[in-house]
């Protein structure tokens, strides 16, 4: 039989005995009530307990927060009330008319005052309320609306936690590093609460993703339900915090939960002046540690998976579907770095598709993965240019093709081979594309990243510096933390502005500019992916940045011929042309990119006129040109060509 079925016939069987065990009680109090001189008699109701599966509700609710039997007997009337019909009469007609501590002391031998003070648990935890309208003894009493959903066996909760703390979805195989990390922290916790010590500890980590699923699964390993509550939602008020930090242990403590609290650089001190008073199963998630004061709180550091580690997983995930797949995945962890939850999404989407071959949708779905990482801080550039589109000398041309292949192979060589088991240092793709505006530096990174079947971002150099001390390296790294993972070729357009030679330290802000240049460079030299840095001016980047360029190419100014076939390539089939002389326009001393400007302008000149693009429209569209550069055109150039 399906065991989802099999719990959830248990739990019906078990709700109807919860049921018939809390309308017992309620008889034997309602009959007390009416008979005034009565004892109350409990005694079929505790037959009816011993004979369910499990205790009922009232008694697991006694057990969690250690309630004497007055205080339990307190929690079953403020119930009855509000759920049996005939015992809220009851109550009606006595001169109290609703539940309150005169009404329990008159019921229940031994009662006292103490059930109802602010340090009582019945009071501490919220269970029950006072309306503070009357005296102490005679005010009514009113139960939470979460304890009387718990007691009738309603797993339902605290609407005043929703929006803030969140149930987690289950987690997904983990590398083995990542387990390892899981396994610490439930010895961590086990630890603790042997010595009665809270049970708090932090993982510290760079991938909160994986982080995250460290945390439940250790959460899940102990029988617990994982629960997530972000940082910023922590209240600011410490009124409104203490109440969080009360209706949440008594959520964890009713619903065998842990919470785990994901936290910033910004959030730190709310994060530890809530954690203060959480002493049920608590994990504090960060990229750098945090610190919790006089608290002993301990720390895991959960590492970034190997692409070994990662490997392993696609190839447990995909299963018999991976057999035949090993030079793609092998492709997939040298130029991605997911994180556990995201390959098994990857390797379900992947599995569930209907193509026979799902190797190509399976690199382009890892690259839509990819691009959520560095949409908010790059530009993406699509484009469709190929090598053919490519009109440089031929040492150019290999320096690129070098750099594709060091792409295509850095994980066998690295990794198989084990060239880089000793140092990740130095280990990335970085290439200088120098040379004049218009030259196709551009069109190279793009050519570079079409052949590698990769998406290519640039990076916005104005964003990043910062006159405010700290600033440009704090934008600097978020940048390369997020490329480092998402395989993505990073292109620094005119790199001058921000790669330029150090100056010397006359003022503050010398002093702030070249620790940004230095920062720079320590990041450049660890990164592990491709990045294209593009200057028109090479003499004006940093010498020691230099050493660490990998591939540098010079993009010349070309010369007539080849001017010539690049307007010669210009005009894709479809473009209605007349008779045009490329000899001509080759004359033109103009690069590439101010090539294309002229030839899309000449054809929207053609266009508005509905006629075939000629040399009348090119040289209209050559002196709009040379007057936006600011340059002289001799019109004896132009001369025969309309």
């Amino acid at each position: 039989m399906n065991t989802a079925l099999n719990t959830d016939t248990d739990h019906q069987s078990w709700a109807l005995d919860n049921q018939a065990f809390l309308v017992s009680r309620w008889r034997a109090v309602q009959r007390a009530i009416e008979s005034e001189n009565e004892q109350i008699d409990f005694s079929e109701s505790d037959l009816l307990a011993e004979s369910m599966s499990r205790p009922p509700a009232l008694v697991s609710l006694a057990t969690i927060f250690s309630l004497s039997d007055f205080e339990q007997f307190i929690v079953l009337v403020c119930a009855g009330v509000e759920l049996d019909g005939a015992l809220a009469r009851t109550i009606r007609k006595t001169p109290f008319s609703r539940p309150c501590f005169e009404l329990m002391l008159g019921l229940f031998t031994n009662g006292h005052l103490s059930a109802i003070t602010p340090a009582g648990p019945l009071r501490d935890w919220r269970i029950i309320e006072l309306e503070k309208n009357e005296t102490l003894i005679s005010c009514p009493l009113c139960l939470d609306e979460r304890i009387l959903h718990y007691l009738s066996g309603i797993s339902y909760g605290d609407a005043r936690l929703k929006g803030l703390v969140k149930p987690c979805s289950p987690s997904t195989a983990l590398a083995p590093s990542l387990s390892s990390c899981a396994e610490q922290l439930v010895a961590q916790w086990t630890i603790k609460e042997r010595s009665n010590q809270p049970l708090l500890v932090q993982l510290c980590g760079q991938r909160t993703a994986d982080v995250k699923q460290v945390a439940k699964r250790a959460i899940e390993s102990l029988s617990l339900m994982p629960c997530i509550l972000y940082a910023q939602d922590i209240p600011k008020e410490q009124t409104e915090r203490e109440a969080l930090s009360v209706l949440w242990q008594r959520e964890a403590l009713l619903d065998s939960s842990a919470l785990i609290i994901v936290a910033t650089r910004e959030t730190q001190e709310r994060v530890t002046r809530l954690v203060k008073s959480i002493l049920t199963p608590c994990v504090v998630l960060s990229r750098e540690p945090i610190e919790f004061g006089n608290r002993s709180v301990g720390r895991i550091d959960v590492p970034v998976s190997s692409s070994a580690e990662q490997l392993g997983l696609w190839r447990a995930l995909l299963s018999d579907a991976a057999q035949n797949m090993d030079g793609l995945l092998s492709k997939i962890v040298s130029q991605f770095s997911f994180s556990a939850e995201e390959i098994n999404d990857l390797s379900q989407h992947a599995l569930a598709s209907d193509e026979s071959d799902f190797a190509t949708p399976l690199w382009q779905q890892c690259r839509s993965t990819s691009r959520k990482r560095l949409e908010n801080l790059a530009e993406r550039i699509d484009s469709d240019h190929q090598w053919g589109d490519l009109v440089l000398p031929e040492a150019q041309k290999q320096t690129l093709y070098e750099l594709a292949a060091y792409a295509r192979q850095r994980h066998r060589v690295y990794s198989d081979w084990q060239l880089g088991a000793k140092s990740k240092r130095g280990q990335g793709g970085s290439c200088l594309f120098h040379g004049p505006s218009g030259t196709g530096k551009t069109m190279a990174a793009s050519v570079v990243a079409n052949e590698l079947q990769l998406d290519l971002y640039r990076i916005d150099l104005s964003q990043l510096v910062n006159k405010y001390i700290g600033e440009t390296e704090k934008n600097i790294a978020r940048v390369f933390d997020v490329a480092e993972n998402s395989g993505a070729i990073l292109l620094f357009d005119e790199a001058d502005s921000l790669f330029a030679k150090r100056t010397e330290v006359k003022t503050s802000n010398d002093r702030n500019a070249n620790m940004g240049t230095s920062y720079l460079l320590q990041r450049m030299e660890s990164y592990s992916g491709i990045a294209i840095l593009t200057t028109n001016l090479k003499k004006e980047i940093d010498n020691a940045f230099m050493r660490r360029i990998r591939f540098a190419t010079q993009f010349p100014f070309p010369d007539q011929a080849t001017r010539q076939r690049i307007w010669e390539k210009v005009f894709p089939p479809e473009v209605p042309v007349a008779q045009i002389d490329f000899v001509k326009l080759a004359s033109l001393d103009i690069a590439g990119g101010n090539i294309r400007n002229v030839a899309i302008n000449a054809a929207f000149y053609a266009a508005e006129e509905n006629g075939s693009l000629s040399m009348a429209h090119l040289a209209k569209a050559a002196r709009r040109e040379y007057s936006k550069l600011e340059k002289p055109i001799r019109e004896s150039d132009l001369r025969g060509w309309a």
